[in-house]
């Protein structure tokens, strides 16, 4: 296992200058995304699986400690 950064930014026309960025935390997993999708289901997790894979798509997962 290893300890991962997550963390989600959303920027779509509109939000010029304004992305939505939000700090998930701190998660171990053993890929980052196996980390995006803990992370994601922990937030939200009476959301559907589509809800959940866009979600997946908007997050970054950065090695903390391997």
């Amino acid at each position: 296992m290893s300890q991962y950064h997550v963390t989600y930014f959303y920027l779509a026309t509109g939000m010029e200058g304004r992305p939505d960025i939000e700090d998930y935390g701190f998660v171990d997993a053993s890929t980052q995304q196996e980390a995006k999708e803990i992370a994601a289901r922990d937030r939200w997790p009476t959301s559907s699986k589509q809800d959940i894979d866009w979600c997946i798509g908007c997050l970054t997962a950065r090695l903390i400690h391997p």
